[in-house]
């Protein structure tokens, strides 16, 4: 689980809608998530709908987590899910049921987790837990210096950090056509991110693992289509620590 205080520039004010057409339920899941986020000093805001209509009429597009009952009989949450999809592609959806059986659906739309609602005394923590770290994990920053000024970049928007040796790197990130050159070296960057999934393929690479298709061949094969070249020394432990990381993101 991830320790938001090792986190670099992260804050995070979760802003959670929950879709039930049962009041009562929706009114014990806001409590418990009330006690859960103040159990773990963060900050949650509400948007609670007891109608799927009424929803599609929100703009959710700054909604971060959506708790969806699947069985509503206006508009079933899987279709309500369908929709909303359209809208916020990285919206994160849990679905809150009675019934496991609706599990197969949810890989038509991403869905993040189940949320069995005979368990939620048990299960809500944990799902919790698991939303916290997603969120954390996509809004965390690190801050760099470009041209002196200082500016933040998400870690997750960044394929590859270059070293040129001359107390500057080129940080390379997804969607720009060419790379920020930014102050310092490249072993202080190794330091600050090594736990944050980036790996150290040789003396000039620091690569985000999320960004790594394979290593082969003493290369690093990147899903951009770009090649890295590995270090040949240390390369099956390299090649371990990918194989490693790889294993617990499944």
């Amino acid at each position: 689980m991830l320790d938001k205080n090792r986190l670099i520039g992260v804050h995070v004010k979760m802003r959670i809608a929950i879709c039930d057409d049962n009041s009562t339920f929706t009114t014990k899941m806001r409590i418990s998530m009330d006690e859960y986020f103040a159990r773990k000093n963060l900050q949650a805001d509400y948007y609670i709908f007891s109608s799927p209509k009424r929803m599609l009429k929100f703009d959710i597009s700054n909604i971060q987590v959506l708790f969806l009952d699947i069985d509503m009989p206006e508009l079933n949450g899987i279709e309500l899910a369908r929709q909303v999809r359209t809208k916020n592609h990285d919206l994160i959806i849990v679905f809150v049921t009675d019934f496991i059986e609706y599990a197969p659906y949810g890989y038509q739309v991403e869905a993040f987790r189940y949320l069995l609602k005979n368990r939620l005394d048990i299960e809500l923590n944990l799902t919790l837990d698991e939303v916290v770290d997603k969120l954390y994990a996509e809004q965390a920053t690190i801050e760099v210096k470009i041209e002196g000024e200082p500016e933040k970049i998400l870690l997750k928007d960044i394929v590859y950090i270059e070293g040129t040796g001359h107390r500057a790197v080129l940080i390379h990130t997804r969607g720009t056509t060419g790379p920020l050159e930014c102050s310092g070296k490249l072993g202080c960057f190794e330091l600050e991110l090594k736990e944050r999934g980036f790996l150290r393929l040789q003396r000039s690479y620091l690569a985000n693992m999320n960004y790594i298709r394979r290593l082969s061949g003493y290369k690093a094969i990147l899903k951009d289509g770009s090649v890295l070249k590995v270090s040949d020394q240390g390369y099956r432990d390299i090649v371990d620590r990918f194989v490693s990381w790889k294993g617990r993101q499944m």
